[in-house]
């Protein structure tokens, strides 16, 4: 599978550079705002935190290549801020605290985790489930929902954390609901990814669009694959946009919406975040638990939350479906946020991580702080993602 970043080829016209340095600083006061109220941290000690983000990443990644199989993840500790990286011996330790993260000796590696969470999806877990390998408890967590319960055939002693959901898992579609009629623009309205979009008609079940991608020539929009089937017709408004032409719901989660009305749309590398459209500059997977990522719903808006784990599953409560490698997050996300891009503010801009595919919500459709993501790089699927540099 090939991932890679285009330049817009789309009419692209610049945003005024005073408006960008205007909304990255919402988006980073959003990203601080989410450390400060989760971690009950101080105004000053989440910007700590936020600004030394890219550089854990970075040290992460170097420790894993140093480490290989010696290492079984990494965390950012929500104590201190530091990274704290998994290993399994002391000579793996060393190496860590030489390069000034912190090691844990553990007696899991991933590979046994991750054996674990493969085995998992063959045993009869509830509709509404999610499963997955947790760094910071060196253990798979399988979140059951209430009023439901699991034993696992296979006896993984402390290699496996039962707990409740705090909600049903669920894929993120709306309901249909109707609109009012819009006049049509005499001038190309910009379309992009977090805004609304419509299946089949106008008020159609919503979601939100995800990123501009190319392929062979053509662009198309990222989506949640479990929003339409091939062929279902999308609209913003009353205006078309394009139809899905490849969808995938089990075990990945994303659709490519072609991109046919140009009469009426005209395509941006952008993403709405917390105050307007701000451009992709490329795509970064998280890859340490414990960093601060934002997603524009087209239902929730802008908000932003912790990865908390990778390579986890859901069983969709709906339709049974189960979509895995997802990243669990606790951004909050409802019914109608499907699709949106999950970014990580940068420069004058945004990176992409991942679309929104499904989350834990109450009854009445209220957000439990947990939502998972597919990760931009799997979404891609040989296409290139349109960026605005």
């Amino acid at each position: 599978m090939a991932s890679g970043a285009v330049v817009a080829e789309t009419g692209e016209r610049p945003i005024v550079t005073a408006l960008l340095g205007e909304q990255n600083r919402a988006m980073t006061e959003a990203a601080v705002a989410s450390l400060r109220q989760s971690l009950g941290l101080s105004d000053t000690e989440a910007r700590r935190r936020f600004a030394a983000q890219p550089g854990l990443k970075a040290l992460a990644g170097n420790l894993v290549g140093w480490l290989g199989t010696r290492q079984a993840g990494s965390w950012i500790d929500p104590a201190d801020g530091r990274l704290v990286v998994n290993v399994l011996d002391a000579e793996g330790a060393r190496t860590v605290e030489g390069a000034g993260a912190r090691a844990r000796i553990v007696p899991h590696n991933s590979a046994e985790l991750e054996r674990i969470t493969t085995e998992l999806a063959q045993e009869n877990l509830p509709a509404g489930s999610s499963w997955g390998a947790d760094p910071q408890a060196d253990a798979v967590v399988v979140e059951v929902p209430n009023g439901r319960s699991f034993t696992p055939v296979r006896d993984y002693g402390d290699a496996l954390i039962t707990r409740k959901a705090a909600a049903p898992a669920q894929s993120l579609a709306g309901a249909a609901r109707a609109i009012p009629t819009v006049i049509a623009n005499t001038e190309k309205t910009d379309l992009y990814g977090g805004l609304t979009i419509n299946r089949d008609r106008p008020g159609g079940g919503p979601c939100t669009s995800g990123f501009l991608i190319a392929d062979s020539g053509f662009n198309y929009l990222l989506a949640a694959g479990h929003c339409g089937e091939v062929n279902s017709v999308w609209y913003r408004g009353n205006s078309k946009i394009g139809f899905i032409s490849h969808r995938e719901f089990g075990p990945n989660d994303f659709a490519s919406i072609a991109l046919t009305n140009y009469d009426v749309w005209q395509n941006r590398a952008w993403v709405f975040t917390r105050n307007g459209p701000q451009p992709v500059h490329g795509e970064a997977p998280v890859t340490v638990t414990g960093t601060t990522v934002c997603m524009r719903g087209a239902k929730t808006e802008y908000n932003c939350g912790i990865v908390t784990g990778f390579n986890f599953s859901y069983m969709d409560s709906g339709s049974g479906s189960t979509v895995r490698g997802v990243d669990r997050t606790s951004l909050c996300a409802v019914p109608g946020d499907s699709g949106a891009p999950v970014t990580v503010p940068q420069g004058n801009g945004v990176v992409g991580v991942g679309l929104l595919s499904g989350g834990a919500t109450t009854s009445k459709g209220e957000c439990q702080g947990v939502a998972w993501v597919e990760p931009l790089w799997k979404a891609l699927d040989g296409a290139k993602l349109v960026t605005s540099n």
